[in-house]
């Protein structure tokens, strides 16, 4: 029978190289925050700090009319779920309702294609537009009740 007869400076670097690999385990303490899973999105809470974006939000919704993203057609409540999820991912970007509907709500962020509303009895528009005139419609409205 043969016997390998192994250095001790051999054994010491194979022990090192191996010690060297083993990580401490993680700090629960300092863990980041576990994302969704793939098919699911995150949404915003609907608690914004902003008046004005939770405004648009709800006029999106209630709208009746059709938003046409992707060259997709989906409803209002979709329109408002969709812009809501996209809003959670990036309200720390957002500092204004000029901001979510620039960098948010005018355009599909993966294809670049304008989001279109087309409400009954009136020409379809980019939603760029639509949201514009009824954000200038909420300051109008807050002024009048409220004063300059």
């Amino acid at each position: 029978m043969i016997r390998y007869k192994i250095k001790p400076l051999l054994i010491c670097t194979l022990i090192l190289s191996a010690a060297s690999c083993v990580k401490e385990p993680p700090d629960a303490s300092k863990a980041p925050e576990t994302p969704p899973p793939p098919n699911q999105s995150v949404s915003h809470s609907g608690d914004s700090n902003d008046p004005e974006i939770e405004y648009l939000l709800d006029a999106i919704g209630a709208s009746g009319c059709s938003f046409i993203r992707n060259n997709k057609t989906h409803d209002s409540r979709a329109a408002r779920d969709h812009l809501n999820m996209k809003y959670g991912g990036a309200e720390r970007y957002i500092n204004s309702a000029e901001d979510f509907i620039e960098r948010l709500a005018t355009e599909s962020s993966t294809s670049g294609i304008p989001y279109f509303i087309d409400c009954p009895g009136e020409a379809k528009q980019l939603s760029g537009q639509w949201l514009s005139e009824r954000l200038t419609d909420f300051r109008e409205q807050n002024k009048a009740e409220h004063g300059p």
